[in-house]
């Protein structure tokens, strides 16, 4: 039986934590329960913002409320109900509803989603994917709490729009829990290019990405396509880069800046000399052989905050995410930046291993990975992911 309304409103004082209480509970007498929680601690910080102290006992000095026994279910709901008729009064009826509305977020649903089966979304970290009426995802993204982003999508707000119109036009919504935020980060990243979304425009064109390498024959700077690299050692490698053009604007500026030769460095095909030594922009290495090691050195130095980083490990690095709550617990393989794959146990980290020549290099995993690797020792709290970074010799 379901008991669902999204005009309700569940009023509590710190609402989320009475409200999930109150769904389970009535979850265990057959009745599905949704409503719109309303926190009186949120609502008095709106209405107060230069004021310290939100409890529910500071509420009651300061309004001079009178409850007969404080800390009892009765008398604490009949004084939110006091403090609520107050506010009530401080503020024009239109006033104290749009205060409300923004407060809870009231979601627009599209028909054909009932509310009650958005509840029933866990507060998990997870990837969704939101589908119209074919088989292809409109969109795919990843939270930490699947169930408040997906809500997101139905809230209607001026900075939120584009992310309404992508829920106003989803049919059914499908979802993965994982154990943890990069778990899902990965998950979300395969699945997008894998899949290609309509409205991942940005994801999709994160594709595997380039490096530059740099030579000491010419041409001295070669792009070459990442998953194209079977190894990132014994080279010079610079970047990594979203796409080629982004490589190759890059290094244009810097050989304008540098007084470089474009046609030394392979970005700009003609016989010497080139346009830029016509334009006195270019130092000359193009006709004057002599010129051309001074050109090399400057070209190093010049490229050197742009130098790929080494791996920092032995060998293979393997990531534990395990979520406090639910128990869950994945485990991924990194080498050289590269993703490997998940690992249930040993015999597939073992598996993994083997594979570590032939994973593709991809930008949007390696700063990924990086970001995961300049956060440790990360310290685990009541809603996040404890994870252990555990170097293995390959």
């Amino acid at each position: 039986m379901e008991c669902c309304n999204t005009n309700w409103l569940f009023v509590a004082h710190n609402a989320r934590f009475d409200y999930s209480f109150v769904r389970a509970e009535l979850a265990r007498c057959g009745l599905r329960y949704s409503a719109r929680p309303l926190c009186t601690v949120r609502l008095s910080r709106a209405l107060f913002p230069d004021q310290r102290g939100f409890s529910l006992d500071a509420l009651i000095e300061r309004f001079n409320l009178i409850v007969s026994q404080r800390h009892r279910a009765l008398p604490d709901a009949l004084a939110l109900v006091d403090l609520l008729k107050i506010y009530a009064r401080m503020l024009e009826p239109s006033q104290l509803d749009q205060l409300i509305r923004s407060l809870t977020k009231q979601a627009s649903l599209p028909p054909h989603l009932a509310a009650v089966e958005l509840e029933d979304i866990p507060q998990s970290p997870g990837v969704y994917r939101f589908y119209g009426h074919n088989a292809l995802p409109l969109y795919i993204g990843k939270s930490v709490n699947l169930r408040k982003r997906i809500l997101s999508h139905f809230v209607v707000t001026a900075k939120q729009r584009s992310s309404a119109r992508v829920g106003m036009e989803a049919q059914r919504i499908e979802y993965e829990v994982t154990a943890g935020e990069l778990s899902a980060s990965i998950l979300e990243l395969q699945q997008i290019h894998a899949l290609r979304p309509l409205h991942n425009r940005k994801g999709r064109k994160a594709a595997a990405g380039v490096l530059v390498r740099l030579s000491h024959t010419l041409p001295l700077v070669e792009i070459v396509a990442a998953e194209d690299i079977e190894t990132l050692h014994n080279d010079q490698w610079y970047g990594p880069f979203f796409s080629a053009a982004r490589a190759r604007s890059l290094l244009t500026q810097l050989a304008k800046a540098q007084r470089l030769c474009l046609i030394l460095m392979g970005l700009e095909k003609r016989k010497p000399p080139c346009f830029g030594h016509q334009l006195g922009v270019c130092g000359g290495a193009c006709v004057d052989p002599r010129k051309g090691e001074a050109m090399l050195q400057r070209l190093t130095l010049v490229l050197a905050a742009y130098r790929m980083p080494d791996w920092p490990f032995a060998g293979l690095l393997i990531v534990r995410e395990q979520d406090a709550q639910t128990e869950r617990e994945e485990a991924h393989v990194f080498y050289e930046w590269r993703h490997l794959g998940r690992a249930l146990n040993a015999a597939d980290i073992a598996e993994l291993a083997t594979l570590r020549r032939r994973a593709s290099f991809r930008v949007d995993m390696f700063y990924l990975l990086r970001q995961i690797v300049r956060r440790q020792p990360r310290a685990a709290g009541a809603r996040r992911v404890a994870m252990h970074v555990v170097p293995v010799e390959c």
